[in-house]
């Protein structure tokens, strides 16, 4: 199995931003990630199940990557400008990484 197309939502609202997926219905889909800008912490407390994390440079550079982080937990980097939420395993598909960056760029992630 390989990364394909990737689909971001982005987290704009308060509330989309503290519920992160959960926010959303159709999370158990793996064609797409949440987005949430100037982020350097996310947290776990009400999902049921781990998710996977990437910590994002302002220039998309992934610094730090957590694969399936278990419910009621939380994780920063002080390094990251922003954070992509993953169902989990996808950062353990080859490829994942090529499809961020391509989706990153399509974000024109600017500071």
């Amino acid at each position: 199995m390989t990364a394909g197309r990737l689909k971001i939502r982005i987290a704009r609202t308060f509330r989309q931003r503290l519920l992160g997926v959960c926010a959303w219905d159709d999370w158990d889909a793996q064609s797409w990630a949440l987005w949430l800008p100037r982020c350097r912490a996310v947290q776990t407390l009400a999902l049921s199940r781990p998710i996977d994390v990437v910590f994002v440079t302002a220039t998309g550079e992934p610094v730090r990557v957590v694969r399936r982080l278990p419910p009621r937990r939380a994780c920063m980097c002080l390094q990251a400008w922003g954070v992509f939420e993953f169902p989990p395993g996808y950062c353990s598909i080859p490829g994942w990484s090529d499809v961020l960056s391509d989706a990153g760029g399509a974000l024109k992630i600017e500071v």
